[in-house]
């Protein structure tokens, strides 16, 4: 596992099994990945171009680092967002929106856009699958809200959550994490 985030290593791993369409692999950073497999990626920068007002030209901003995604036909398709510690609806809240406000993802020279729709799936490590402490209340609320959130932009934002530990995970639907990524991809759950 690696050392400092081993939830992360976890998800990561479900995530790479994962028998994607053609170029729909997941890129993963470097806590996700493992030190032997990130080829270099550090971090995965979401950024959106937008317009300074004192100059007038536009300029690109990264918005936020997300930990995981799917590209699909050259877009970013699926992000995944993984929290260990620190779980409260303002940083659920924050995560999701700095993502669904970008436009693209930058490394180099590569870049990818965001697709028309998108899924962000977040999951978070909890000890109990079952809270009695009202936090799966919570990330349930947050999850009705996000779900199929419509951007000026045009861009839907279809929203999962997921919870648990290195044991398995649950979330507020029926689907497997790895079931639910896998619809999307093909394009069943729109």
């Amino acid at each position: 596992m690696a050392k400092g985030h081993p939830f992360h290593r976890y998800v990561g791993m479900k995530l790479m099994k994962l028998r994607t369409p053609p170029g729909s692999a997941p890129i993963l950073d470097s806590a996700c990945a493992g030190p032997e497999q990130h080829n270099n990626t550090h971090n995965l920068p979401l950024f959106a171009t937008i317009r300074d007002d004192g100059t007038g030209y536009y300029k690109a901003v990264e918005f936020t680092d997300v930990d995981a995604f799917f590209p699909m036909n050259n877009k970013v398709r699926v992000i995944v967002e993984i929290e260990e510690s620190g779980i409260r609806a303002n940083k659920l809240c924050s995560k999701f929106m700095s993502a669904a406000l970008s436009d693209y993802y930058r490394r180099g020279e590569e870049t990818i856009h965001l697709d028309d729709v998108v899924l962000f799936v977040q999951v978070l490590k909890s000890k109990n699958k079952i809270r009695n402490d009202g936090s799966s209340a919570t990330w349930s609320y947050l999850g009705g809200k996000f779900n199929g959130l419509k951007l000026a932009e045009g861009r839907t934002m279809r929203y999962a959550i997921y919870w648990g530990d290195e044991n398995g995970l649950v979330g507020t639907t029926s689907l497997s994490l790895e079931d639910r990524i896998m619809h999307f991809l093909k394009k069943e759950d729109l």
